[in-house]
């Protein structure tokens, strides 16, 4: 196996980042195993995976394997995967795609006690309000960010392959250390999305949909992720609860600060929280788009 680019993978959960990141490697020229358990994702796996019948059948004799089922998932993935390559001579680099690490590192800790040097965590920023392999695309990860986060026993040969291997599917690596992984993912990702929720659910109880025709584009924009998949993100939501509630309480405090300024008419500290925001974002995201 070349440690920067693995020349065959196997996904195991073919939805839309499997699915995705199966697309994208196939194009790529790499051979694509793909395996998942439900019968109506594997109907629609594309014409250049071989699809399998089980996680043994999908590792044997791959490069890389890629956990890419929803969170609560992974865990028996995880021990299959543990009992198909332990014994081999060569296992093949082991990656997810999780959103949340602490429980995946849990459940490796579970399989093989010590994290073995081949396993490396991984995690694109990349997805679609859409979900299921109908909505995969095998230009999900161009120029997106992938979080590489080793293990304390993660080889260098390992980090390099997960590494070069997402850089092949077109994404940007950055390691970022595991212990930080699922508190900075609570703030960037996971509150977003559980704001979007709760949004909609305001409005539902407000007036009802019949307020959805009074929206514009930025009510459209700010729910879209509202759309995403309600089984997985419950998923993500448990397993990294602790951080998110962290998280809601920092944002609540924010908002009690509008609510006071509200409150007293005061316009230059609504203007001043406004233009800050404003000011932090558009330093990002127009520094992003030159580079």
């Amino acid at each position: 196996m070349s440690a920067a680019a693995p020349s065959s993978i196997a996904v195991i959960g073919l939805g839309l980042i499997g699915g995705s990141l199966g697309r994208a490697a196939a194009r790529c020229g790499c051979s694509v195993r793909g395996f998942d358990r439900s019968p109506a994702e594997a109907a629609l796996h594309h014409a250049d995976f071989q699809l399998c019948d089980s996680v043994a059948e999908a590792v044997e004799g791959v490069d890389a394997a890629v956990v890419a089922t929803p969170v609560l998932a992974m865990r028996e993935i995880i021990h299959e995967l543990r009992s198909a390559t332990v014994d081999l001579a060569e296992p093949p680099l082991l990656t997810d795609t999780a959103s949340t690490k602490d429980a995946v590192a849990g459940f490796v800790a579970e399989a093989w006690g010590t994290p073995p040097p081949n396993w490396v965590f991984s995690h694109p920023l990349a997805g679609s309000e859409r979900s299921g392999f109908a909505a995969s695309s095998g230009d999900l990860f161009r120029n997106a960010p992938v979080l590489i986060s080793p293990t304390e026993t993660s080889s260098d040969a390992a980090v390099s392959a997960v590494s070069g291997l997402w850089s092949r599917l077109g994404a940007v690596p950055h390691i970022l250390d595991l212990s930080r992984h699922d508190s900075v993912l609570a703030l960037t990702s996971h509150l977003p999305h559980l704001l979007a929720f709760a949004l909609m659910r305001a409005v539902l109880r407000e007036g009802g949909a019949e307020m959805l025709n009074y929206s514009a584009g930025g009510f459209r924009d700010f729910s879209r992720i509202a759309s995403s998949d309600a089984d997985v993100w419950a998923d993500i939501a448990v397993c990294n609860a602790g951080n998110i509630s962290r998280m809601l309480g920092r944002y609540g405090e924010v908002l009690e600060q509008l609510r006071e300024a509200l409150d007293a008419g005061d316009r230059e500290s609504l203007r001043a929280l406004f233009a800050e925001a404003a000011r932090a974002r558009d330093a990002h995201y127009d520094s992003e788009s030159a580079a």
